[in-house]
């Protein structure tokens, strides 16, 4: 039989250290310095899981033969698909260590929810990791080999340095904008600390209509400022190419297709946003304005006036409207949305997942850019073209925006028999519905069948028919008409088949 020994990718130094000659530890004499330091269970470019272990202590120690397995524990080692560590490896103290599973062996891969253990030559366990969904990145001890595990980017072989982004101490963007039937602008400061706005202008699509702020108007960190057009500040004279004092409302009119752009005191852009028509919801232009969802970060959409609150957005009417998890072969999934509402929705940037987003980060591609769906239109989200990953029998579909928000989603606990639909199309609820219509209306074709005829009862008694239902979920068939049986016509009302019975009538 032939050994089965991993491959090791990394054998480096993350402390510096000299030992003359190496003196090795054996795992009787140290069991509890060698910890697991990070774990790849799903690496997006390779697809090899790895693990990397760390010497804690002070003395060098020979890892002959130690290995790793997975939730099933000593069972592996009956078929050889353990991840075994060569013979006469030596880790220094401070010294990394990296595992990976084998193609060629064909040795164990760690699953979406599973546990790593870590064992000596003599099948003593040194450590364990257990964990409930892939990571984004890489789960790593931080700090290394002593801290909790955390989900970050992958440092194989490397020190687990949590390397986080500094947030500045002022930053000024343009949050919400109110132009019909009041003109209002609200920044939003998303620094850390509070930011003097003296100096820092608005400008509207001229270059000629400037209003500044003054000395005493500040924003706290993560607060909002509104300039409503009695806000006072410094007006710009186009003709003396001076300021004044002056409103708002005197230096600037919001118009219906408009530009509001805000510039530091330096003279430099920081922030914009144009359209071509005032906000509106259901035509009342009192009832909409122009912001950013979320606050401060999301793109610019028409949502309800927030003035100096959180921004709450008129949340698009589109809905998921038909799912196939195809329980025989995922390469057949695909989920469809429809446009319910009266507008045109821009889903340039959505996209969705599963009940992993973490494991399926990097598993989804969001929409082309420039792809708007018309009221009353479909979009097919499939397989190896927004997604590669398949829907379980147990599973969730979400669907989100480019900037992360939800915007719908449909839960189910087993595969339907057909496909899951909403009828009628974007308003009703989802049945297991036996036709697929992928991109077309979900036509109601009922799925009960005439079974069974009687036209002349031998016994003297009444004709009859008799329907079946093949499905897995029970069918209303009101308003059924078998109009060509015997010449008769019937109407049923208020009836239910339920499922695989079958009713005579």
């Amino acid at each position: 039989m032939r050994k089965k020994v991993m491959r090791i990718l990394s054998l480096c130094m993350v402390a510096s250290m000299t030992l003359t000659p190496i003196q090795s530890v054996y795992a009787a004499e140290m069991t509890s310095v060698i910890k697991i330091n990070e774990v790849e269970s799903n690496e997006p470019t390779t697809d090899i899981d790895w693990v990397e272990i760390i010497n804690t202590g002070t003395e060098a120690v020979d890892l002959s033969n130690w290995f790793i397995t997975d939730n099933k524990d000593l069972e592996r080692l009956a078929e050889n698909e353990e991840w075994r560590i060569a013979e006469g490896t030596v880790l220094n103290p401070g010294e990394v260590l990296v595992i990976e599973h084998s193609d060629i062996l064909d040795n164990l891969s760690l699953g979406k929810e599973d546990t790593v253990i870590l064992y000596d030559n003599n099948n003593q366990q040194q450590d364990s990791f257990s964990y409930s969904g892939h990571a984004v990145g890489t789960y790593s001890r931080v700090p290394d080999g002593t801290g909790e595990f955390i989900d970050q980017a992958a440092t194989k072989g490397t020190l687990n340095i949590v390397e986080e982004e500094e947030k500045p101490e002022y930053k000024l963007v343009l949050n919400e904008v109110n132009s019909s039937p009041d003109d209002w602008v609200e920044v939003m400061n998303l620094g850390t600390g509070t930011m003097d706005l003296s100096g820092y202008e608005i400008r509207d699509n001229s270059d000629d209509h400037r209003w500044q702020f003054v000395e005493g108007h500040t924003v706290e960190a993560g607060g909002l400022f509104v300039v409503e057009a009695t806000t006072v500040g410094k007006v710009y004279n186009d003709e003396t190419d001076s300021y004044v004092e002056g409103t708002f409302e005197s230096a600037i009119g919001i118009g219906s297709g408009d530009s509001i752009r805000i510039y530091d005191r330096y003279g430099n852009i920081v922030d914009e946003c144009s359209w071509t028509e005032h906000a509106s919801y259901d035509g009342d232009p009192a009832h909409a304005s122009i912001g950013r969802y979320p606050d401060g970060t999301g793109s610019f959409v028409i949502m309800k006036e927030t003035k100096g609150q959180a921004n709450d957005w008129y949340k698009p009417q589109v809905v998921i409207n038909e799912v196939e998890s195809d329980c025989e072969d995922i390469v057949t999934d695909w989920v469809e949305i429809y446009n319910a509402g009266s507008s045109d929705v821009d889903i340039s940037g959505w996209y969705l997942y599963d009940n992993d987003p973490v494991g399926h980060a990097a598993d989804i591609t969001p929409v082309t850019e420039g792809i708007v769906l018309a009221p009353g239109e479909f979009y097919t989200f499939e397989i190896n073209k927004d997604f590669t990953f398949g829907f379980g029998k147990n599973d969730k579909v979400t669907i989100f925006n480019k900037d992360g928000v939800v915007v719908d989603e449909f839960e189910y606990t087993g595969h339907a028999a057909g496909v899951y639909a909403r009828i009628p199309d974007g308003t009703g609820d989802f049945v297991d519905f036996a036709t697929s219509t992928k991109g077309k209306l979900n036509i109601v074709t009922n799925p009960v069948v005439i079974n069974e005829v009687q036209s002349k009862d031998p016994n003297g008694g009444a004709d009859w028919i008799e329907l079946a239902n093949p499905t897995n979920a029970d069918i209303d068939i009101s308003g059924i008409c078998p109009d060509n049986i015997c010449f008769y016509r019937f109407v049923f009302s208020n009836f239910v088949i339920s499922k695989h019975k079958h009713s005579s009538l």
